[in-house]
């Protein structure tokens, strides 16, 4: 009887579902591009500064191991 039950359970979810999802694709495009923006901005403004940072972290490290070469470099000399 349970297996019966969650057989349909599941059955009902799945016919729901694409009208679930086309109800949420409605309801996304509802909403102004200006809002959408104003969501998305931030998280363009963050990512570019990681990318910053990353870079930068990529380049120090970079330096960092040309010095280190340098110094093992002359001091075995």
């Amino acid at each position: 009887m349970s297996q019966e039950l969650n057989n349909e359970l599941l059955l009902s979810q799945q016919s729901s579902l694409p009208q679930k999802y086309s109800a949420w694709m409605e309801e996304f495009q509802e909403i102004p591009q200006q809002i959408n923006h104003s969501l998305f901005k931030p998280m363009n403004k963050m990512s570019k500064t990681i990318s910053r940072l990353v870079k930068n972290r990529g380049r120090m490290l970079m330096l960092l191991d040309c010095r280190v070469s340098r110094l093992i470099k002359n001091t075995r000399k």
